[in-house]
Order: structure tokens, then C-alpha cells, then sequence
């Protein structure tokens, strides 16, 4: 059988059949790759069988690719001079999600949203906002998981393009971003003030070690393989074929996941993995691309 939400028969306007031949790369082993980390996701034995239900239809648009990671931070489960930062959980009505960034780091939800852990700095807190989770490390040796909870009212603003357009950084990427907000606290936290969007978090204890954050889809995601996009144009589960233009590398990803920045039937954001070396690996991603959704054929059967 075909994992929950998978291998929807409902194609889209555009979308013509392609041959399995016509997809770069479909000769190598990335069926066996994805089948070895999603169990789950593809059930026929063998890549023919696979091929029997399922067709590839090509997006008629050119892609836009980034990525994404787990952070592994420092953190306090209590306020210090070195951990002065909340890190929030939802708040308590309705009503509180109306405070826009700017106003809640004033503390408009104080005593209105949970406190779970403290961080060194509000520049932390908003790279852990920005990839919806973390795993957090405690001086005592200890550890905790934090995931998306919810978010306020207010849109999410990019301020790496602020940046460009207004300062005329060429070429940045999220570490690029890092070392300017690091050299300039102050000056920090205007710009990120300038994204009025605030995302809350809430903490995960069912997670073993091994295991990927919790996506949108409810399901831990698994490194190289899920993807984030935008669900009024792709479903969870939906099986994506994906081609980096920069690269030439090509493999399956699922959707699981979503995010702020990531709207349009073209937009996707690959999951990378945790910890630093999926960090640097995720800030070399901005490209194009080309993708195929990975269709169940009418009738088929698992």
C-alpha cells in the first residue's frame, strides 16, 4: 500500500503523462535511497512495480528551490544573564496573535504566552523561527525538541531582500545574513523588527534522537528526502521528482511540510537534516529547477 495522503489520482491543469525515462536521473538509486528512509512512503518492492502505479507529470513552470535544517543550539531552561531570550509558546486567546513582532519582544504577551526556554539572543531566536524547529542543549548535558506551534497574524517579510535592495548585498545567503546581524545588535533588531511575523513553538518529548523534526504533516521528516510546500497548491504526501538546475542532482522528496516564505505551486524548500553541517549545506541552496509530481495511475492498486 501507499503511505496515508499518497499518490493522489487528481492531477492538474497542465500536466501531461511523461515517460519514466524522460526523468533525469530515474536510472540511479534514489528509489532505493528513498525507500531505505521512508519505508513508509513506498511500498512496492521493486522500482517496476512502482512504476506500474504511478506516472510522472511534469510542473508546466520553471522551480525555486531553498532549503532548510534542525538547529542545534545552546539554550537555558531558565532566564540567565547569558540566556536573557524567551523562547514562547502559544498564547493564551485569539486576540494575542494581533501583536506584531516589534510589540511582542516589548512584551505585549507577557503573562499571556508560556515561557518554554531561554536563548542566548533574539538573533537565535529568529534562525530557530525561521526553520520552525529545534534541538536545544543544556548545560547540564541535557536536551530538548522545540516545533512549530502557530504563528501570529501578521505576514512573513523577508529581510535578506530588504537587505539586498536596500544595503545591495549581492549573492545572500543565510550565513551571509548571520555575520551581518552578529556585527550589529542594535542595528539587528530594526530590520528584524521589519518582519512583523512571530512564530511560537512548543516542546516535543516523543522524539528519539534519531528521528527528523515534526513537519506541518504531522510526520518527523526524514533528511534529503521531505520537502516543505506551499498546501493550497500540493497535498502532504504528494510524491515530487525534483531536479536542481546548479547541480544536475535529482531525486524523490515527499511533501511534508510548509512554511511563511514558501507559497506558489512552484515553490519548494528541501530539508536538509540537523545540526551545522545540514546548516551550511541549506545556505548554498537558492536555485531553479524543474520538478515532476510523481501521479497514481487511475485504477491502480498497491
Amino acid at each position: 500500500m501507499i503511505g496515508p495522503g499518497l499518490g493522489t489520482e487528481i492531477g492538474v491543469a497542465g500536466e501531461a503523462d511523461e515517460p519514466w525515462a524522460a526523468l533525469p536521473s530515474w536510472s540511479g538509486p534514489a528509489f532505493d535511497a528513498v525507500k531505505r528512509a521512508c519505508p513508509w512512503a513506498i511500498a512496492p518492492a521493486t522500482k517496476a512495480e512502482f512504476e506500474r502505479l504511478f506516472v510522472p507529470k511534469p510542473l508546466d513552470t520553471e522551480v525555486h528551490l531553498t532549503a532548510y535544517f534542525e538547529p542545534v543550539i545552546p539554550a537555558s531552561r531558565t532566564e540567565t544573564e547569558a540566556y536573557p531570550t524567551p523562547v514562547l509558546g502559544m498564547p493564551d486567546s485569539p486576540d494575542a496573535l494581533t501583536a506584531d513582532r516589534a510589540a511582542i519582544e516589548r512584551g505585549a504577551l507577557q503573562g499571556r504566552a508560556p515561557i518554554l526556554f531561554w536563548l542566548s539572543d533574539p538573533i537565535a531566536l529568529f534562525f530557530v523561527q525561521v526553520q520552525g524547529s529545534a534541538r536545544l542543549e543544556f548545560a547540564d548535558g541535557s536536551t530538548a525538541r522545540i516545533g512549530y506551534a502557530g504563528r501570529n497574524d501578521h505576514p512573513y517579510v523577508s529581510i535578506g531582500q530588504i537587505l539586498t535592495r536596500e544595503a545591495g548585498i549581492e549573492d545572500l545567503d543565510a550565513e551571509t545574513l548571520r555575520s551581518w546581524l552578529l556585527t550589529d545588535p542594535e542595528r539587528a533588531k530594526g530590520l528584524m523588527a521589519r518582519n512583523p511575523s512571530y512564530v511560537f513553538f512548543r516542546e516535543i518529548d516523543d522524539l528519539n534522537d534519531g528521528a527528523g523534526p515534526i513537519g506541518a504533516w504531522g510526520r518527523p521528516l526524514p533528511e534529503g528526502h521531505a520537502v516543505a510546500v506551499d498546501p493550497n497548491h500540493h497535498d502532504y504526501g504528494d510524491l515530487l521528482w525534483i531536479e536542481r538546475a546548479d547541480t544536475g542532482e535529482a531525486r524523490l522528496w515527499i511533501a511534508m511540510d510548509t512554511g511563511a516564505a514558501i507559497r506558489g505551486r512552484s515553490r519548494f524548500d528541501l530539508f536538509l537534516g540537523t545540526g551545522r553541517a545540514a546548516r551550511f549545506a541549506a545556505s548554498d541552496v537558492n536555485a531553479t529547477g524543474r520538478a515532476w509530481r510523481l501521479t497514481r495511475r487511475h485504477g491502480g492498486r498497491a
